[in-house]
């Protein structure tokens, strides 16, 4: 039988990684296995003892752990992925995550003004995230094409209030905020070479700079307009893409509501970005699992889970029957995965959700490690 190490998609994910030390590697492929087990969990909860808790708080302290080697090997994979399809849409869109209750959190940035009757200037304060999510004509994420984190930097008052400053439409676009959308562009093109893929924005997107820059790196885009237009027969297909545009509004509130990152507490805006890109890529897997039994529910689970996770998934739901020979198919999978988290699987009931899966997926974890236990005694 495999280890955790080879076993896991982790490891898989990130077997080209080279953070400067192997300990680093690894320290990497654990952290994404115990948040994937515990989606729900905390650092201190997911992890399995307090020296291993220690571990993943200086992993994130740590400066050799960069945000742009963990996001550039998952980006690698992705473009594999994608590659497999005919064509595929890069979905663009920015959230922010807001931490204005941990007042002693370092380098964050403003991100919104609140005004009112009784309230004089009060900014939220947290980190913008940008992310290009690679996803199918079926609606399956494929994995992140690219993310940009960052503390939004507010020009000082006494410069918005100037009338000799220097006005937002004269500054170079490479200066704007509005740059992040030209930037995944660009490193969506790198990614995918000539491979087909369309590139799918709201109507924050629409840019003069950002189409200029798709005519000249040859990379299509698909952009909400910012004022209503009348479209023909043959802009059918564009309207089915940007319907699939919502699959990163949804991805979003993996983050923000199953994983919820935005109560995560280390002190400083680059270990949060550390943070936030690993669960990135942690909520585009499991995310992923909830959808991929809606397309292609009929390919082997072996892609999803560990040879012994399956088998130990099946005794557990399917009690009295004998192991199939070949690993079930991801429909069946996934719905057993659900059950274990509540899901009742009645003939009315809908596809099962995300929370009834990652409840499902934290007690599969459980049983597997039950099962690894008894069979090293």
């Amino acid at each position: 039988m495999k280890d955790e190490h080879e076993a896991s998609w982790a490891a898989e994910e990130f077997a080209e990684i080279n953070l400067g030390d192997k300990r680093l590697n690894a320290r990497l492929v654990k952290l994404c296995n115990r948040f994937s087990d515990a989606p729900e969990s905390p650092i201190n909860q997911a992890c399995a003892d307090w020296a291993e808790t220690k571990a993943a708080y200086r992993f994130f302290q740590n400066e050799n752990a960069e945000v742009g080697q963990i996001l550039a090997t998952h980006r690698c994979k992705t473009a594999q992925r994608a590659k497999k399809h005919k064509m595929v849409l890069a979905v663009q869109d920015t959230s922010y995550f807001v931490y204005t209750s941990h007042r002693k959190t370092e380098g964050l940035g403003k991100l919104s003004l609140m005004k009112g009757k009784n309230i004089d200037k009060i900014y939220s304060n947290g980190l913008v995230v940008h992310t290009c999510l690679a996803v199918t004509r079926e609606g399956l994420p494929l994995g992140l094409l690219d993310q940009k984190i960052f503390s939004r930097k507010l020009r000082p008052e006494k410069a918005r209030r100037s009338k000799s400053s220097q006005p937002h439409d004269n500054l170079p676009v490479e200066e704007k905020e509005s740059y992040r959308w030209l930037e995944a562009l660009a490193k969506t093109k790198e990614a995918m070479g000539d491979s087909g893929i369309i590139t799918v924005c709201d109507r924050e997107a629409d840019l003069y700079d950002f189409f200029k820059l798709s005519h000249q790196i040859g990379s299509p885009v698909l952009v909400r307009a910012s004022a209503n237009r009348t479209i023909n027969r043959n802009s059918r297909y564009k309207v089915l893409w940007y319907c699939l545009r919502w699959r990163i509004e949804m991805y979003f509130k993996v983050l923000k509501s199953g994983f919820r990152i935005e109560e995560c507490r280390l002190g400083r805006a680059d270990r949060l970005a550390r943070y936030l890109t690993v669960m990135s890529i942690v909520a585009w897997r499991l995310f992923m699992i909830t959808l991929i039994a809606r397309t292609d529910p009929a390919a082997p689970c072996s892609a999803l889970l560990a040879d012994h996770e399956w088998k130990v998934l099946f005794l557990k739901v399917n009690k009295n029957k004998p192991l199939p020979k070949k690993p079930p198919p991801i429909g069946d999978v996934v719905i057993w995965i659900a059950k274990l988290g509540g899901y009742l699987a009645r003939k009315s009931d809908g596809p099962p959700g995300t929370i009834a899966l990652w409840r499902g997926w934290k007690r599969l974890a459980d049983l597997t490690e039950g099962w690894n236990l008894a069979v090293q005694e």
